[in-house]
């Protein structure tokens, strides 16, 4: 479980860098309101490496870890390089889809209510709020 919770930690604090300015107006003490977004970027690039190590300590499939943390590991790396909101965009959004997309391998229907929550929200944002969401697409 060592390897899913750092790709959990690095997508989570990847997250925090786009809600900063929403969190420093209402006063969240998020780890990016703390740290900054340099160090966040940083910190978020080390957990997604992490995930990557600790993957080949799988016992069975380490391969369904392994593969998307490297390919994530790669839009972290940017992140932290950049530190920029467009990239924290790429770097949490990406590597759930990766890892969901490897998940479906062993699981087909759980794919099946990913697309349906995906889609059946979509729907519900643009008819509730008029606007697309979810979305791939940085803000």
């Amino acid at each position: 479980s060592l390897s899913p919770g750092m790709a959990i930690a690095a997508v989570f604090l990847a997250t925090t860098i786009p809600d900063a300015s929403g969190d420093k107006l209402t006063n969240k003490k998020t780890f990016c309101i703390r740290y900054g977004e340099r160090k966040t970027s940083i910190a978020s690039a080390l957990f997604c490496a992490m995930a990557f190590a600790l993957s080949f300590f799988m016992e069975n499939n380490s391969w369904v870890m392994a593969i998307p943390s490297a390919i994530s590991l790669i839009l972290f790396v940017i992140l932290a390089v950049s530190a920029n909101q467009k990239a924290a965009f790429y770097a949490f959004k990406w590597p759930v889809f990766l890892l969901t997309a490897f998940v479906t391998i062993f699981v087909p229907v759980y794919g099946v209510l990913i697309l349906l929550t995906f889609f059946g929200s979509r729907v519900y944002y643009n008819w509730r709020f008029g606007i697309e969401y979810p979305t791939f697409k940085p803000k």
